[in-house]
């Protein structure tokens, strides 16, 4: 048989008809992605939702299960140890809560006036601060009532916290 010439007529109207399946194809992706992209950004906002969602109310729950400790620990506390204040006895009191030293990462005492009386793992030039401006502090003192703080950025570790603070 004779080659085909590149300018023959069968090789014009095969490359003709392939570049035609090849646009045809093209268009044909481009309407499923036009079509579907409603369908699938959908599909991730919903996604997200449901994480956001589940990801609060664990949030919520850890919140609430560490509250109760801190309550059930301030029902419990030994009040005659606050009159006169004695430093090393509150220091210990708080050393020796391993339930709420493995619950939180810093524990404290203030005085009703917002002064940080002990704290624990104590952190030197910490002890004596008046605390009273923050809210808080402000809000436990004035209400008497537990109190969950926004979130805030904390000064030295520079990372989001969230306080948890309850009268004794």
């Amino acid at each position: 048989s004779a080659p085909i010439s590149p300018s023959s007529l069968k090789v014009k109207i095969a490359l003709a008809v392939g570049l035609l399946a090849l646009l045809l194809l093209g268009l044909q992706a481009l309407a499923q992605i036009l079509l579907l992209r409603p369908e699938y950004r959908h599909m991730v906002e919903s996604q997200i939702n449901t994480l956001v969602e589940q990801t609060g109310r664990g949030l919520d729950e850890k919140i609430a299960s560490r509250m109760l400790a801190l309550e059930k620990s301030a029902q419990h506390f030994p009040i005659p140890s606050l009159a006169p204040v004695h430093e090393a006895a509150l220091e210990g009191y708080l050393r020796d809560r391993n339930a709420l030293l493995s619950l939180f990462d810093d524990v404290y005492i203030f005085d009703a006036k917002g002064r940080l009386l002990t704290d624990w793992p104590r952190v030197p030039g910490r002890r004596g601060l008046d605390m009273s401006e923050r809210q808080y502090i402000r809000q436990v003192i004035q209400e008497r009532r537990s109190h969950v703080s926004e979130p805030i950025l904390g000064r030295i570790t520079k990372q989001p916290l969230i306080i948890l603070s309850t009268p004794i």
